[in-house]
């Protein structure tokens, strides 16, 4: 019997047990992922133990009541406790009773009460404060539960209520700012996020199902709560080496309760980012050159309107609960196309009276010479039509649509709509149902590209579609008095589609070809480049990048065995991924100059030289470089990932408590596909190519990790055992996923024509005319087998894992003031990685480079990071490749280690009427082989994949060494206030949050290429430009502060309604948050290293050029200039 074999029937077996068990009846509740507990010891008033006393949990919300008796050493604990707000009774014989109002349960927390009962009749009733529980007692995780209170009403920037998850210590976004979240500085892509107990990733892109080009993938409004676990978290949780996000949707009562809301954000209320700019050209009257003002900053067009509720009642009192939440988030944000250096661009004028000898006049010349015999005024008519197009066509008498027709505003928009139904079933006193089902479309016209403008024509932003739908059901069941089940299932299917707009006039007239399908141009525009994108990018064919099944069994069962707590369960997801996507199938023409363009437009038979130059005439095509995509667009694989856990929480006495855990996890990838082995180049011959046998690339090798046994041990002692000091330790081994994106990636690229590939790019050399066709013609899709790129799985390839270790002190300073110290450790091991062992460490040269100042003198002042004259030995590439038949040959490895320390200090309170906070600050390290953040093993960045491993070693990309968060839900009211008064002056609230952290690090570049080097960079690879000398990512940007606030004022209409109108603004202080800067310190000339010197301009800070000059701020979806919004919402 094979492994997997047996794998699958110890599930069944395990299955079978546990849905046999829940059939049965009992008395007590058991934890899971998706619940909460209540403990507690009962006393007498001397302090000794009340055993058996009777213990009743009742839901204020759903009249449903759990049963419990303490034991002998009066402890209780019902471990399975839905979130909510409960009334705790306790009694026993000679005692009065004991009664706990408002006591709150959340998400995987343990709710600690210290009943102390007394002698006499009368009642004594306790008021807790309602909040969720900040120590714990029986657990080593650091973890924190945001509740609806924080999630409804803090200023969430964009409406993403995940993206609080950064108000926890810890917690940093990614260098991409779209929302991703990085815990111990490892990559967002080995998260892991569930609803309510089940998987909410999506496998291909290992990120939130729906991903992050849309508003949201849930509502904020259908959240309950969600707890952040950033470490040595419970054997429960899987399929992660990075935090998991875990969340509760809410359910209904048996009172009608919800919100409607209305929000609404506009541009032009908010400030104006000085990176966003404009070009004002204008045409003289008589001809002539235009005159040109670059940079002028404006706010574009960009508004967001939100509407939906979110409400829940009854359908049966006590036994049926309905829940509904509608979410709609509209955008209209249309973007802005523009050429790379738009003052370069408008600089190509050409005078059609004379040549004076400008950039624009030699670029007509080349033009007149090569299509119009030497006439320039020829020449320049059609230079200016082609570059200027409509814009100049009363000057030039032509008529044709040029390239600035191609650019400018272009139509974009954003509509997302959401729905969520959820039922929730008490059958009886001992089996609760839940059933949800949530769907959610995005359409985005234009929305691939979601900067504000980028150097791509204005039919070249992409349509993007998102498509999901999900529908779960969880029984939760009571089986003896001491055992309890959750059995939950699951099936959800997404689709990612992305597409072209209507074509443009110029790409209709220029860029199509007999196929129908218009090809894509990259014209530089010289050395300047000033030119842009423009046709049909590589992601207008993504039918379904990727369309995405899941299913899910999953089952926790619980035992209360004397002082133990035992769960134990497993969890199978299968992911049935599907790509219907060829990457560039439509061809690439690369242009380094406007004439070159314009030339192989005009006379397609070709006009250039052999080397593509800006003067030359000849026999050849005009462009640079051509590349395409060739082979099957579409594939399928399915993954089964296989989950078993087991933990005891074991209560040694009151004061101390064990946490011991073991959880296995295995992800069953599937074979390579047989028909991409067989057929490889490696293998067969092919067109009579072949077979070019490599024995380093072994495709046929399936990952297979099979030994990930995780522990977790941790350990909670209350020294004074007053219930007001812990402290705790914990350490576990986690594994996390091999991302389907990266196993289909790889299997679909084999050095087959029936998979996928892509021919080597013509760079700067006289083109081989099987593999480059005249402009704009593609090469047929007909299994012409060009020289192809081949990936493959390392035979050893594992899982990530992590080890995680922490210490933690918490305190109760009293008035609900807590006070917790937290280290923070992690030792990452079989990180992804991609090595391109095509390289040919035998060619490798060794030379010495010189540092120089800007004009090339080694004895300057002023040559950056290095002292001028500095000798900078290198060893570089001379012979691109050891097998030259292939282009690249990446190898999937899995060598990547990293570690994290941290120091986390958190101050905070919950249970204040008036003001509740939170203030934490973190001091972290993070250091890495050079992480990376990619589903494709088209990333080669090594430094040298033949060379010593710690070069590439130093500071993650991820590291943010400090980093302080506060966030506050302060309330003003007018106590005694009546008439006017209270409609005025009370009701008032200040909500802020104030995020500070040191900039992101980046590498001190390197561009060029050493003379006789195979590729760029100073080891000759193409792959990371930076010097040893200096290490990686020792660059820092300048420091981020954004500060949000919501002003919010209640209007109570009557007791059951209540208008909230809210004004938020979202980087108040408009602080130039850094996103983009120059990282070229030097540049290879020859035997020297120039520096790239930092000079300050005279326009401020955009004026800025030179190494670590500001290239872009406010720019993505964590950072933008400030802005404003207004709304209002009804409770009731």
């Amino acid at each position: 019997m094979t492994f997997i074999a047996r794998l699958r029937r110890a599930a069944v077996c395990l299955a079978l047990l546990i849905a046999a068990l829940s059939c049965l009846q009992a008395d007590l509740f058991a934890q899971t992922t998706t619940q909460g507990a209540i403990a507690g010891t009962v006393l007498d008033p001397s302090g000794a133990a009340v055993p058996r006393a009777s213990v009743v949990l009742h839901n204020n919300g759903t009249n449903a009541e759990i049963k419990l008796t303490s034991d002998d050493s009066g402890y209780f604990k019902a471990p399975l406790v839905q979130p909510g707000r409960y009334t705790v009774t306790i009694s026993a014989a000679n005692f009065a009773e004991y009664k706990a109002t408002d006591v709150a349960v959340t998400v995987g927390s343990l709710t600690e009460l210290h009943p102390s009962l007394h002698t006499g009749e009368a009642t004594e009733t306790v008021q807790v404060s309602g909040e969720a529980p900040v120590i714990k007692f029986e657990s080593p995780e650091i973890s924190e539960t945001l509740t609806s209170k924080e999630i409804l009403n803090l200023p969430l920037n964009g409406g993403r209520w995940s993206d609080l998850a950064l108000l926890t210590p810890g917690a940093t976004s990614d260098a991409n700012g779209f929302g991703l979240i990085v815990f111990r500085g490892i990559s967002p892509l080995l998260n892991n996020v569930q609803i309510d107990g089940v998987d909410d990733n999506q496998a291909f892109f290992s990120e939130e199902r729906g991903r992050t080009r849309e508003g949201y993938s849930t509502s904020q409004i259908g959240i309950a709560e969600f707890q952040v676990n950033t470490g040595v978290y419970s054997a429960e949780y899987g399929r992660a080496v990075g935090g998991v996000i875990n969340s509760v949707t809410k359910s209904g009562t048996n009172d009608i309760h919800g919100q409607a809301y209305f929000l609404d954000r506009d541009n032009d209320w908010g400030a104006i980012n000085p990176f966003t700019t404009f070009t004002s050209v204008t045409e003289p009257a008589g001809g002539g050159p235009p005159t040109i003002v670059t940079g002028v900053p404006f706010a574009p067009k960009d508004w967001r309107k939100r509407w939906g509720f979110g409400a829940g009642g009854p359908i049966l009192k006590n036994r049926l609960f309905w829940f509904y939440a509608y979410d709609q988030y509209k955008r209209n944000f249309p973007g802005v196309a523009k050429p790379s250096n738009p003052a370069s661009f408008f600089s190509y004028w050409a005078d059609l009276d004379s040549n004076k000898g400008t950039a624009g006049d030699k670029e007509a010349q080349a033009l007149a010479n090569r299509v119009f015999g030497g006439n320039y005024l020829l020449g320049a008519r059609n230079f200016d039509q082609l570059l200027y197009g409509s814009a100049v066509s009363s000057l030039t008498g032509l008529h044709n649509p040029g390239l600035l027709d191609d650019l400018g505003t272009t139509a974009r928009t954003g509509d997302e709509v959401l729905n969520t139904p959820k039922l929730d079933w008490q059958i009886n006193d001992k089996h609760h149902a839940s059933f949800l089902y949530h769907r959610l479309r995005w359409d985005s016209p234009g929305g691939v590209q979601t900067q504000t403008s980028n150097n791509y024509a204005r039919d070249t932003f992409g349509t993007d579609f998102v498509k999901l739908d999900y529908g779960f059901a969880k029984l939760d069941s009571l089986i003896t008095n001491s055992i309890s089940n959750e059995l939950r299932f699951q099936y959800g299917r997404e689709l990612n589609n992305e597409g072209q707009q209507p074509h443009t006039t110029f790409t209709d007239t220029y860029l199509n070809n007999s196929t129908g399908t218009p090809v894509q141009l990259a014209i530089y525009g010289g050395s300047s480049n000033s030119g842009f994108t423009g046709g049909m990018p590589y992601y207008s064919f993504r039918n379904a990048y990727p369309a995405e099944w899941k299913d899910e069994v999953g089952d926790t069962a619980s035992w209360q065995h004397g002082s133990h707590n035992i769960r134990f369960g497993f969890d199978l997801v299968r992911n049935s991924d599907t790509v219907d996507n060829l990457y560039e199938s439509n061809g690439v023409y690369t242009y380094t100059y406007f004439s070159n363009f314009f030339a192989d437009i005009l006379q397609p038979s070709g006009t250039c030289d052999s080397k593509q130059t800006e003067t030359g005439t000849g026999k050849y095509a005009c462009y640079y470089g051509f590349t395409q995509g060739l082979g099957t667009p579409k594939f399928s694989i399915s993954t089964l990932d296989y989950g078993f856990f087991v933990q005891d929480d074991w209560k040694l006495s009151p004061r101390l408590t064990l946490n011991v855990g073991l959880r296995y996890d295995y992800e069953h990838v599937p074979p390579p596909f047989p028909a991409l082995v067989s057929s490889s180049l490696l293998n067969t011959a092919i067109n009579g190519k072949g077979p070019f046998t490599d024995d380093r690339a072994q495709i046929g090798n399936q990952p297979s990790d099979t030994n990930n046994f995780g522990p977790r041990v941790g350990l909670s002692w209350d020294p004074f055992g007053t219930g007001k000091t812990v402290f705790r330790a914990g350490y576990g081994l986690y594994f996390g996923r091999i991302l389907n994106g990266i196993v289909l990636n790889t299997y679909e690229s084999t050095g087959s024509p029936k998979g996928q590939y892509t021919i080597p790019s013509v760079f700067g050399k006289i083109p081989d005319g099987a593999t480059a066709p005249a402009f704009p013609r593609i090469i047929p899709n007909n299994g012409a087998y060009p020289t192809p790129s081949i990936d493959f799985f390392a035979k050893n390839f594992q899982s990530p894992s992590v080890n995680e270790f922490d210490l933690s002190f918490q305190r109760d300073m009293g008035h609900g003031t807590f006070f917790s110290l937290d280290y923070i450790g992690a030792l990452a091991r079989q990180l992804p990685n991609f090595l391109n062992i095509n390289l040919d460490a035998t060619t490798r040269k060794q030379s010495t480079l010189t540092i120089t100042d800007s004009t090339g003198s080694a004895s300057g002042t002023n040559c950056g990071p290095l002292a001028c004259g500095t000798q900078i030995p290198v060893t570089y590439y001379v012979k691109p490749y050891v097998n030259p038949n292939y282009g690249s040959i990446t190898e999937v490895v899995s060598n990547i280690n990293s570690s994290y320390n941290g120091l986390a200090v958190d101050v905070q309170n919950r249970g204040n009427k008036y003001a509740t906070f939170d203030a934490n600050y973190t001091w972290s390290h993070a250091l890495d082989y050079n992480q990376n953040e990619s589903t494709s093993p088209s990333t080669n960045n090594w430094f040298d994949p033949n060379g010593n491993a710690r070069a590439n070693y130093g500071n993650s990309t991820f590291n943010v060494p400090n980093r302080f968060v506060a966030w506050a839900l302060l309330a003003y009211p007018l106590p005694n206030s009546n008439g006017w008064k209270r409609y005025v002056a009370d009701g008032w609230h200040i909500n802020p949050i104030v995020q500070i952290q040191n900039g992101l690090p980046y590498n001190a570049g390197v561009s060029g290429t050493i003379p006789g080097a195979a590729a760029s960079g100073v080891a000759g690879s193409g792959n990371s430009g930076y010097l040893l000398q200096l290490g990686r990512n020792t660059m820092r940007q300048p420091n981020t502060i954004s500060t949000d606030v919501r002003v919010q004022k209640d209007v109570r209409v009557s007791e059951r309604f209540n208008f909230e109108l809210i004004a938020e603004a979202f980087n108040l202080l408009n602080h130039i948050n850094v996103t983009g800067v120059n990282s070229t310190a030097y540049s290879i000339s020859g035997s020297n290293l120039k520096y790239n010197p930092f000079d300050a301009g005279s326009t401020g800070i955009t004026g800025q050029q030179g190494f670590g000059s500001i290239t872009n701020a406010n720019s993505n979806f964590v950072y933008s200039q400030r802005q404003m919004q207004l709304g209002v919402k009804l409770d009731f």
